[in-house]
């Protein structure tokens, strides 16, 4: 990939990276030669991780919903010389809404986590990348531009990533910052429950697979899989009633912020 700044060493700073995708993702670049960065709010997790990966992988705690936890993370990893070029901000939440319960704590909460987790750290870090370069990726969802039943709060944060980085990459359109945004369908995670199989469901390990090619190739715009792009899609002229059969599943309980929901 023409990943901005790669005349440096090769980092990479991924969020969420106890489990599921963001986990998935450490493995490959670390098998490509990265140095990976991975932040997560459950350590034990993190040192699993690190004992399997070894040296070129380094974990910090933090709660991305708080901006002096990434402040402080950030100010590290500077004193460190652990500077990354690459950014995977795919830390999330996600929580299903029972019927007339629209929570505004709940709301606040994920905004937090899922939107200005996001932010904060391009806030911190876009300054050393303007000068040497570097690219940010955000984690969105299909779930973006086809909203789903009980999921208010979660697709309106990806909606909003989406169109964040949509203003940045126009905005910063002839520097050396690249903004990738990066829209799965539902993903083989604990996040994603349902009573009925859910169709075309993705490994956590294929999705990476794909998502880091795609990156690597150029691109900045990335939906997957090929069914739930259709979907979409034909969303529009479809019945209401139909629509609802293909997107009708119940992610399991929120248990732990750090878990790749949908994405």
């Amino acid at each position: 990939m023409e990943i901005s700044g790669t005349s440096q060493n090769k980092i990479a700073l991924i969020t969420g990276a106890s489990s599921g995708f963001g986990k998935n993702l450490a493995n490959l670049l670390i098998y490509e030669g990265w140095i990976v960065v991975g932040i997560a709010r459950r350590t034990e997790k993190l040192k699993e991780i690190k004992e399997h990966l070894g040296e070129n992988f380094h974990y910090f705690k933090c709660d991305v919903s708080k901006s002096e936890q990434i402040q402080e993370i950030t100010n590290k990893l500077k004193d460190k010389k652990l500077l990354p070029n690459l950014f995977i901000l795919n830390a999330g939440q996600l929580i299903y809404e029972e019927d007339g319960n629209l929570n505004i704590t709940q709301y606040r909460k994920t905004f937090d986590i899922n939107y200005f987790g996001v932010i904060e750290f391009i806030n911190q870090w876009l300054p050393y990348c303007l000068k040497n370069g570097g690219t940010f990726v955000g984690i969105s969802s299909l779930a973006a531009k086809q909203p789903l039943p009980n999921l208010t709060s979660y697709c309106a944060t990806k909606a909003a990533i989406a169109n964040t980085f949509e203003s940045l990459r126009l905005q910063y359109l002839n520097s050396n910052v690249k903004f990738v945004t990066v829209f799965p369908g539902p993903m083989k995670t604990d996040m994603v429950k349902s009573p009925k199989d859910v169709f075309f469901i993705v490994k956590p390990s294929d999705a990476a697979d794909y998502v880091l090619k795609k990156i690597f190739a150029g691109k900045q715009l990335i939906s997957f899989p090929f069914f739930y792009r259709m979907l979409i899609k034909i969303g529009y002229i479809l019945p209401n009633f139909i629509l609802r059969k293909f997107i009708n599943f119940k992610p399991s309980p929120f248990e732990d912020k750090d878990k790749t929901k949908n994405n």
